[in-house]
C-alpha cells in the first residue's frame, strides 16, 4: 500500500528542514523522517528535487544524530546519487554546447533555472544535479 499524502507531506517538511535547518533543526528533522519510516520517501524526493548531494552531505555531517539509515536507503542514495550524476553531466555538457553555437550564431543566450544555481548559488556541479536546460532567447532570434 502507498504512503498517504499527509506522511509524503510530513516528510517533505521535515526534507526541507534536514536539507536548510539548523544543525539541531536537521538533527531532529532527521530523526522524525527515520521514526516515521519515511527514508525511502526522503530519498526520492531529494532525487526529484535534483539535491541528493546537498542530501548525501548534510547527512553525512550529522554524525550521530541520525539513526542508522536503512542499509537499502544507503546503496539506494549511492546508485542515485551516481545516476544523478551522470545524468547531471550530459545536460551540463549540452548546455554549454548549446550556448556555443548559440554564442558562435551571434545569439546572445542566458541559461536559467538549475544551469543557473550551480554557476551562480553552488558553484560546483557537483552540490546540485538538473535534468534538463533552460535557455533563454530573443524571439527575433528564433529561425521562421
Amino acid at each position: 500500500m502507498g504512503r498517504s499524502v499527509n506522511t509524503d507531506t510530513s516528510v517533505a517538511v521535515d526534507l526541507v528542514d534536514l536539507l536548510i535547518g539548523g544543525t539541531d533543526q536537521a538533527a531532529h528533522a532527521a530523526e522524525r523522517i527515520g521514526a516515521n519510516g519515511g527514508w525511502h520517501t526522503a530519498l526520492d524526493m531529494a532525487a526529484r528535487w535534483h539535491v541528493l548531494p546537498a542530501f548525501a552531505d548534510r547527512l553525512g555531517r550529522l554524525d550521530g544524530a541520525v539513526a542508522r539509515l536503512e542499509r537499502a536507503v544507503e546503496s539506494g542514495s549511492r546508485a542515485q546519487a551516481a545516476l544523478s550524476a551522470l545524468c547531471s553531466a550530459a545536460a551540463l555538457g549540452q548546455a554549454e554546447f548549446v550556448l556555443d553555437e548559440l554564442s558562435a550564431a551571434g545569439i546572445p543566450a542566458v541559461a536559467i533555472k538549475g544551469v543557473a544555481a550551480i554557476a551562480t548559488l553552488y558553484g560546483a556541479s557537483s552540490r546540485r544535479t538538473v535534468s534538463d536546460v533552460d535557455i533563454v532567447i530573443r524571439p527575433s532570434d528564433l529561425a521562421t
